[in-house]
């Protein structure tokens, strides 16, 4: 048997001894509304087929939160991605045109003071973290 959701954007297909004709309470597993279910007589489905209504394709359910699921995925690591590549660009660019900017903007030369000092204090870092796993490892 298939039903609709009650907000109309969602049908699924239930097994039909599921909802007996008195109804039964249904909840949409999307947009978690609820609503009384009753029975379709077979009367009712064939008035469907006269009228042309036409039907709503069905998908499994458990395929379609998979689908949702994998695509927020990969958008969320797509965009991670493109966030560090253009900071990464953006930071190689500041330091290629240094010269250009400090001509420019004489006012920054702290920025890229400290800059350099930073760069050191990472430089000092990876040497000993260097040296710690080539001592580790002898």
């Amino acid at each position: 048997m298939i039903i609709n959701c009650k907000c109309k954007k969602y049908a699924f297909n239930i097994p039909d001894d599921v909802i007996s004709k008195e109804g039964r309470v249904v909840q949409c597993g999307f947009c978690d509304e609820q609503w009384l279910q009753k029975s379709i007589e077979k009367e009712d489905v064939s008035d469907m087929v006269l009228n042309s209504e036409i039907p709503i394709p069905i998908k499994n359910t458990n395929q379609i939160k998979k689908n949702i699921t994998s695509k927020r995925g990969d958008n969320f690591y797509s965009t991670i991605f493109t966030l560090l590549l253009f900071i990464l660009a953006l930071v190689a660019g500041v330091f290629f045109n240094r010269n250009l900017i400090l001509l420019n903007f004489p006012f920054l030369s702290g920025f890229f003071e400290a800059s350099d000092i930073v760069k050191e204090i990472i430089m000092q870092i990876i040497n000993w973290a260097t040296e710690f796993a080539q001592n580790l490892f002898k």
